[in-house]
Formats: C-alpha cells, structure tokens, sequence
C-alpha cells in the first residue's frame, strides 16, 4: 500500500468515476482501475460497486473513506512541514539552504504540482513550496508583480505567441494542448457532422464544460475576439453535471478534451464534435527569471510534459 493508492482512492470517491479521476490527476483509466483492484487485494475487501454512471463507495468502503482522508491528509501536511522543520534544524547542511518555491496554479493543477514535488523530493529535499490556486487570468495579469517563481495556467495561442513581447520577467513552456469540443446527444442531427465552425455556435443553446480547469473565461475571450456570443444558459465546472444538464434541456456542452477518444467517453449517448476553427487551448508552465534553482525549473518541466503526455 502507498500514498499513490490512497489518493487515487479517494479521487475516485469523491467523483464517483474513475474516467473523471484519471482526468483530473492525468493518468489512464486502466491505471487507477489497476491500482483501486491493487488495494482491494491489500485490505481484501471490495471498495466500490460500477453503476450505469460509473461508481460508488460499498459498504465497506464508506467506512474506509475517512480513515483513508485522514492518512493522506496527515501525509501531505508531512510533505509542507518536515523541510520547514529542517531548515529551521541545526542539523542542516548549510552547503544545501532550502530553495523556497512559491507556485501560482490554476484548478486542479495545484495537484498536479504536489505530486511532481514528491517525485522531485529525493533530489531535492529541502524545497519549502507555497502552491497558491487562482484562476488563470488572475494569474496572468499578476505576471508584472513578480510574486511566483513558477505559474501552471491555462493560455490560448495569441497569448503564448506574443508573450516574450510582453513579459520580460518569465519564460514560458507549453506544456500540454486540449482541443475543443462540442458534446451533442447520440440523436442529434448535429451528431452527424464530423466538425462544426465557431460561428454555428451562436445559434445553439450552450451549456459549458470547464473540465475542472475553469475553462470556461478563456473560450469566452476566445469567441468573443471572433465577435461570436453564443448563448449561455448554464455554467458548471463538473463535466458530468454540465453533460446531464444538457440532455435534460435539449441544450449543448462545450469542453476541452485531451484526446478526441477520451471526450467520446462523456456518456454512453453523447457525441464529440470537433470545433475546427478555434486553435486549441494550452496549458502552460512560465518560469521567473529571477528563480535560483534553474535545474530545478528544467525538471519540473520534464515532469509535467511527462505527466501530461499519459493522457494522449
């Protein structure tokens, strides 16, 4: 049993899928699913039932839930205080000060960032983080402030073209692409086409998927820099929310997906139709010029390409 399970576990719980769960933490399906089967066989007992929606806690595994919280969370204050504690040790080595990392991440990809610290932490033991989560544009427009060594945000192309034109104080490192997509019902007549214009989407109904990465602000500036202003009648961070409100109001999703595979994956009776005008929305890594671990910026990077290239 190791931390890895844990978490994996609980995203699981919490989101009642292990499609949403690998998703969100940028691992396969099969990958959670292996590691769930994995610690079933360990505490043996069976922690979750599949449902026609994906899956939900049993018995057993309600009662497990909290001490499992409890474990992880227990573990991850571990990771913040003990390089705390060591750089305030007498026992520290003065030839390796801590490297204090102060990182602006938006949605989920705080997460991302803790777990690449922890497959950093052999190599560099005395990192002190501060992970701060904010949106992407409030991350952005605080680039001339210079309060984080590194940001992990979301960014269109026009941004990532003119950014050494208006920023001088980071580098950026585009990390991972997801495409855009509109999510119709299996019988819809829209379900037949095989790619949609931006501009058709002005006369649709829309609901919005953010995919947990508050999506939603920048594909607005995105269509509105196209003088397009779709009709929104429902707004929703959680994919399978937005998905069964769409079909309940006969209206329309419209979401980022890693790989056009995995979007089809939304519900048995959706369709994903790609928007083949609109350029793809990038995640992005922007490192402080000023930041006094330089390899230690190159690794993350590493990490995070790796990371996100599981899911394509």
């Amino acid at each position: 049993m190791n931390i890895e399970q844990l978490h994996l576990f609980i995203e699981v719980a919490n989101l009642k899928s292990m499609r949403l769960a690998s998703e969100k933490l940028f691992v396969t399906p099969q990958y959670i699913s292996k590691s769930i089967q994995n610690l079933e066989k360990q505490l043996n007992v069976k922690l979750f039932h599949r449902n026609r929606y994906g899956v939900e806690l049993t018995k057993e595994g309600e009662i497990i839930y909290p001490f499992v919280q409890d474990v992880y969370n227990r573990f991850i204050h571990l990771y913040e205080v003990i390089p705390q504690a060591l750089a305030n040790s007498g026992e520290y080595h003065k030839e390796t000060p801590p490297i204090r990392l102060n990182i602006g991440a938006s949605g989920n990809y705080s997460a991302s960032f803790i777990d690449v610290l922890n497959m950093l932490s052999s190599k560099y033991p005395n990192i002190i983080p501060n992970i701060v989560a904010r949106e992407s544009n409030d991350l952005l427009l605080s680039l001339d402030e210079n309060a984080y060594d590194m940001i992990l945000c979301n960014a269109d192309k026009k941004f990532i073209d003119l950014f050494d034109n208006i920023c001088s104080n980071y580098s950026i490192y585009p990390i991972f692409q997801s495409e855009l997509y509109l999510f119709v019902d299996k019988f819809s007549p829209l379900a037949l086409k095989k790619s949609i214009k931006a501009k058709e989407l002005s006369s649709l109904p829309l609901s919005f998927v953010c995919s947990g990465n508050e999506i939603t602000p920048l594909f607005l500036q995105i269509l509105q820099e196209k003088n397009i202003e779709p009709h929104i009648s429902f707004t929703s961070s959680s994919p399978q929310c937005c998905t069964s409100y769409s079909t309940k109001s006969n209206t329309y999703s419209i979401g980022a997906a890693n790989r056009k595979r995995e979007s089809q994956k939304r519900g048995e009776n959706i369709v994903a139709i790609p928007i083949d005008d609109l350029e793809p929305i990038w995640q992005v890594l922007l490192v402080n010029h000023d930041f006094s671990a330089p390899q230690l910026a190159q690794d993350i990077v590493n990490i995070l390409t790796s990371i996100f290239q599981k899911s394509k």
